[in-house]
């Protein structure tokens, strides 16, 4: 509540998270934000494996070291550097984690998977509840290790992962512009 911000992230192993550096780190006040808590599979009120708050999170200098043009914006510098991971303080019950995959190409079919705030609900004591949501759309550009895509993606899908069909994650840079903040 309050000042809350949502982002998604994917489990890389059993307790930890990558997730966009922005949803960790604000650039224009030069700050992190408190904590954050993870809840993997939410699906609205149910939250099948419960849920941690952590306040351990890595995040690149390149970011950390840069400003943002502007509150709630990143500049085009910042982009291959908005990247973090949350180390959660005991493994989690969740089963899945997202392999990744090397290779991409522009025209590859993506699947952008997240829980975007249009898509959330207030419940009557103030809290948001979120359901999971993919959006596919094709590789429309590569350039430095980026990839830009055509999928949906909005506020609180930040740090969610892109896949192939083959369910891996493709890239870890990834830009859906214009590249704003949540």
């Amino acid at each position: 509540m309050g000042n809350t911000v949502s982002c998604t992230g994917s489990f890389i192993d059993r307790n930890t998270v990558l997730t966009a550096v922005h949803c960790v780190y604000d650039s224009y006040y030069h700050k992190y934000y408190q904590m954050w808590a993870v809840y993997p599979a939410e699906n609205g009120y149910d939250l099948p494996y419960g849920g941690e708050s952590t306040t351990t999170a890595y995040t690149p200098a390149g970011f950390i070291n840069s400003t943002a043009p502007k509150p709630g914006y990143l500049s085009g510098e910042q982009i291959p550097y908005d990247f973090a991971v949350i180390n959660l303080a005991t493994s989690t019950s969740f089963p899945n984690q997202l392999p990744l995959a090397f290779t991409s190409s522009v025209n590859d079919s993506i699947d952008s998977v997240g829980y975007p705030g249009d898509k959330s609900f207030k419940s009557p004591s103030g809290y948001y509840y979120y359901y999971m949501y993919k959006s596919s759309g094709k590789i429309v550009n590569k350039f430095s290790g980026i990839i830009e895509h055509n999928a949906y993606v909005t506020s609180g899908m930040s740090g969610g992962p892109v896949m192939n069909p083959n369910n891996r994650q493709i890239n870890l840079l990834i830009v859906q512009l214009p590249m704003a903040l949540i």
